[in-house]
C-alpha cells in the first residue's frame, strides 16, 4: 500500500462505493481504476460512506467523492465535473490565459449590468467562479485542496475583517477611473 492513499467514493446505482486508491495514480483516471479493482465498501447513505472511510483506517489524503448524487452536489462539484473532460487542456494553458478570462468576464458583467440586464451580468459572475476554479486546477489543486484553500483564506483573511476589506476596495473604486469598462 502506498503512503499517499485515499478513498475514492463513487455514487452509482443508488449506492456509494469506496475504492482504495493510490494518489500517485492519475487522479483523473479513478473511474478507469475503479473498474479494474473491487470496492472496499458499499453504503446506502452519504454519511455511511463517510463513516466507512474513517473506519477503513489511515488514509493520508482522506476521501473524495468522485461524483455525487444531484442532491449532494455543491457548486464546486458541478463546476469540477463539467470541466473534468478538459483537464489536460486546462493544465497546458499559460498563466495569462486566466488573467484574460477574468478581465473579459468582468468587462462583460459590467456591460450587461449597465445595459439593464442583471441576469446576464450574474451569469458572467458565475463564469468568474468557474474560471477561478479552473485557475486553481491549473495550479495543481484538486477539489479537496480547493475546499481547504477556501476555508483557510476565509478564516485567515476575511473573518472579522469584512468591513475593512469592503472599505479598502471601495476606496480603490473611488480612486480608479471606471470608464475603461465602457
Amino acid at each position: 500500500m502506498s503512503a499517499d492513499n485515499f478513498m475514492a467514493i463513487i455514487y452509482e446505482d443508488g449506492k456509494y462505493h469506496g475504492y482504495h486508491c493510490c494518489a500517485s495514480l492519475d487522479y483523473f483516471n479513478v473511474e478507469d481504476y475503479k473498474r479494474q479493482g473491487t470496492y472496499q465498501f458499499t453504503e446506502d447513505t452519504w454519511q455511511g460512506a463517510v463513516d466507512a472511510c474513517y473506519n477503513f483506517g489511515y488514509l493520508e489524503y482522506g476521501y473524495d467523492f468522485i461524483n455525487r448524487p444531484p442532491d449532494k452536489q455543491d457548486i464546486l462539484d458541478l463546476i469540477w465535473d463539467t470541466w473534468l473532460e478538459s483537464h489536460e487542456l486546462i493544465m497546458n494553458l499559460p498563466f495569462d490565459h486566466y488573467m484574460v478570462c477574468v478581465k473579459e468576464q468582468l468587462r462583460e458583467a459590467f456591460l450587461h449590468y449597465h445595459q439593464g440586464k442583471p441576469d446576464k451580468a450574474m451569469n458572467e459572475v458565475v463564469d468568474l467562479i468557474s474560471v477561478s476554479i479552473n485557475w486553481l486546477v491549473w495550479f495543481g489543486q484538486y477539489k479537496e485542496d480547493i475546499r481547504e484553500l477556501v476555508v483557510n483564506r476565509v478564516t485567515s483573511r476575511m473573518k472579522d475583517k469584512t468591513r475593512e476589506i469592503i472599505e479598502k476596495y471601495e476606496q480603490l473604486r473611488i480612486d480608479q477611473d471606471m470608464s475603461l469598462w465602457d
